[in-house]
């Protein structure tokens, strides 16, 4: 991941909780469940704002406040810092650099088990992690992050440290060296 582009950056202050959320047409992006768990938070905390972005706008409406459509690498550092909550409800994942880059801002993570994500969203240490496919949970972990600032914090600091601790293109350069020299 690379530090000169994600990195907390001043965003406008207007009291509104945003809540971050990749929108894709593939099914296993979980659009449809990211939707589904964020309007059962949102009836019990109307003022929740949900927040879209992705490479084309959604071909029907959605419950999204405002959308950004295909924003440059050098913006994104300032979409995921004005959103405190990054929402992955895909099902599936690589390494799933979205929620990477958007802890490295200061974005607390709410996601699915989706595989990839193992590698740095660990549980109630730097994120909220929900079963697969179970929305439930997923709505019951991002409530928590809606209800309890305190934790929301916690985590978005831990998270924050952890993704520019360990995936700095440094140390994976030296892993990758050290591999190669053991062989």
């Amino acid at each position: 991941m690379e530090p000169g582009l994600f990195h907390p950056v001043p965003a406008e202050e207007d009291g509104k909780l945003r809540v971050l959320m990749l929108f894709h047409e593939y099914p296993w992006k979980g659009v449809a469940d990211g939707l589904e768990a964020f309007g059962r938070v949102r009836a019990r905390h109307p003022e929740l704002r949900l927040v879209g972005f992705g490479v084309k706008p959604p071909p029907r409406k959605l419950p999204f406040a405002e959308f950004h459509e295909n924003l440059p690498q050098e913006r994104l550092a300032w979409l995921y810092s004005r959103c405190p909550i990054y929402l992955c409800p895909s099902w599936d994942e690589g390494l799933g650099m979205p929620a990477m880059e958007a802890m490295a801002c200061g974005a607390t993570l709410c996601t699915y088990d989706n595989g990839g994500c193992r590698d740095y969203a660990i549980d109630g240490r730097t994120a909220v992690v929900a079963p697969r496919r179970d929305v439930d949970a997923l709505a019951w972990g991002l409530s928590r992050l809606v209800e309890d600032a305190d934790l929301r914090r916690r985590l978005a600091r831990s998270g924050q440290d952890f993704v520019r601790t360990q995936f700095d293109w440094e140390r994976a350069t030296a892993r990758l060296e050290a591999l190669l020299a053991a062989r």
